[in-house]
């Protein structure tokens, strides 16, 4: 019987395994004596079920892949096993030799081509869940899916520690954070009612006006922001020649946001190959760093159902962790994360009345003047008696900044794009 021991072993999970045994003897890789030991056939065992479990065949793997792989593309490098435990620089070449064979002979595949299944593939187990996931929803009951639950639940267990929100995955926002919204205005009707009252007409939409969002289906409301100006505006999508109007608002109080970018690396957690939950742990990474762009980007103009997904994702974290957050931070996709966004969940999409809010408006003027860049707006508002409302509640979570309204027109949009080359093929 051969033995191995610790020093002929460099990979931290096997020397776990090898110290726990804490057997004293001679090692027959490195004939050191008197070294705690484990039987090397059984140490192969261990790591061997370990790593096939963390591999991803070529014989898995699609079509496309395959065809890439034999076509000389880089998208997948499979290599032979010895390779790859090579490259993991496991401990003793001889011993290295025996996991590789002892791989290959229990390993179902019919060729000794492997990768590291780090979830970057097409078979990547979440996605597949992830379309049963969207069936359930789309052809089964939306509310009270337990199949959805299950599934959410497994995808955001990253989140959680011992059944509480990370503190790593959170962004806190208080009074001094500066949250702009922003509105399309080219009808001096709009601008004036948005003068006339900018915390009702900016703030969040009223449930019977909502419409369908990227985080809410039609007739439920939510506050969406931008940490920025210039990224409120690309959100609202205003194309040239646009008017738009922007103001601010602030927390009453601290907000504490899900942050989608934090989850992402959060997830991307280093993890060894010869742990039990590596494949499972690296798919999961890999699809929600895909998921994180899918919450974050827009539906196109002309197709808005793949909101469903997002919606019930929204929903799920806000019934499941609306206790302990208010909502969700993630980049903006329309300035290319270099922006950022804020969606406060329905229940805390609430704004104080402004104390410079005119109701029942006797007349309202707008009048603007100027000539290239130096133009101004200016309004003239006559109130009837006793309808200036100083009121003001201090139970919601945001207040208007007043003097912040502003206005801007757009005077170019600047589209970024990426070349793709592509590639015949002719038989």
């Amino acid at each position: 019987m051969k033995f191995i021991c610790e020093d002929c072993i460099n990979n931290e999970v096997l020397k776990q395994h090898l110290i726990k045994k804490e057997l004293i003897n001679e090692c027959s890789y490195c004939e050191s004596k008197l070294v705690r030991i484990i039987s090397s056939e059984e140490l192969i065992k261990f790591g061997g079920d370990r790593l096939v479990n963390s591999l991803y065949s070529i014989d898995e793997a699609t079509s496309y892949e395959a065809a890439m792989f034999f076509e000389s593309c880089d998208k997948i490098s499979f290599k032979e096993i010895a390779y790859i435990i090579e490259d993991l620089e496991v401990g003793d070449s001889n011993f290295e030799d025996e996991l590789a064979e002892y791989i290959w002979v229990n390993s179902s595949s019919d060729t000794d081509l492997f990768v590291l299944d780090y979830g970057d593939h097409d078979n990547n187990s979440y996605k597949i869940e992830w379309s049963k996931f969207i069936k359930s929803i789309a052809h089964k009951h939306r509310f009270f899916n337990k199949d959805a639950k299950v599934f959410l639940d497994s995808l955001f267990e990253v989140l959680l520690n011992k059944g509480e929100v990370r503190d790593r995955v959170i962004t806190t926002i208080n009074s001094t954070t500066e949250l702009f919204r922003a509105r399309v205005a080219n009808d001096e009707s709009t601008r004036k009612e948005i003068v006339s009252d900018p915390a009702t007409q900016l703030g969040p939409v009223p449930e019977w006006l909502a419409g369908e969002q990227r985080m809410t289906p039609t007739g439920i409301s939510a506050l969406y922001c931008s940490l920025e100006r210039d990224t409120c505006f690309s959100e609202v999508r205003a194309i040239t020649g646009d008017v738009v109007l922007s103001g601010i608002f602030k927390p009453t109080e601290e907000l504490h946001l899900l942050d989608l970018t934090k989850i992402h690396k959060l997830s991307q957690l280093t993890i060894d190959p010869f742990d039990n939950c590596f494949s499972d742990f690296s798919n999961r990474s890999e699809f929600i760093r895909d998921l994180m762009f899918l919450m974050s980007r827009p539906a196109s103009k002309n197709n808005s159902s793949n909101y469903l997904s997002t919606q019930i994702i929204f929903e799920y974290l806000s019934v499941k962790f609306g206790n302990k957050l208010s909502g969700l931070m993630f980049n903006s996709v329309q300035t290319d994360g270099k922006g950022k966004n804020v969606v406060l969940f329905p229940e805390k999409s609430t704004v104080n009345s402004s104390p410079n809010c005119f109701k029942n408006i006797k007349s309202i003027s707008e009048h603007h003047t100027g000539f290239g860049d130096f133009q101004y707006y200016f309004y003239s508002i006559e109130k009837s008696p006793d309808k200036y409302n100083l009121s003001s509640s201090s139970k919601a979570k945001l207040d208007f900044v007043d003097g912040s309204l502003m206005v801007s027109k757009v005077k170019a949009v600047v589209t970024k794009t990426e070349d793709i080359p592509i590639e015949i093929s002719v038989t």
